[in-house]
């Protein structure tokens, strides 16, 4: 996703080239997980994709700003769901040691 904010619409190709280029130390990613991953995205809403000549190219549906926001908002769904208010303390404790995420969480209460 970095590099289609960064500069869309790609093909696949060219953001596994990034992808190679930025994680030399890492393994390689093949073309094919590159692939799967941006239809997957496609198929969730968070990539368009257009046919131009021969190939797709994609671009992002989200901001970066958007995105967090929708992920964010999933995983604390999520926490909630499933740990209920046991999340609820956990996040008051680790927020109560940062005085500017407890002025903004008083803001918001």
């Amino acid at each position: 996703m970095t590099e289609l904010w960064r500069d869309s619409p790609l093909d696949v190709r060219t953001v596994n080239a990034r992808l190679l280029r930025a994680g030399d130390s890492q393994q390689p990613v093949a073309y094919s997980t590159v692939k799967t991953v941006m239809e997957r995205l496609v198929h969730k809403g968070h990539l368009q994709r257009e046919l131009f000549g021969r190939q797709f190219m994609y671009r992002p549906v989200h901001t970066k700003l958007e995105m967090e926001s929708i992920v964010a908002q999933t995983l604390v769904e999520d926490l909630m769901g499933n740990f209920g208010t046991v999340a609820v303390k956990y996040f008051v404790d680790g927020v109560e040691n940062k005085p500017e995420h407890l002025r903004a969480l008083r803001v918001l209460l």
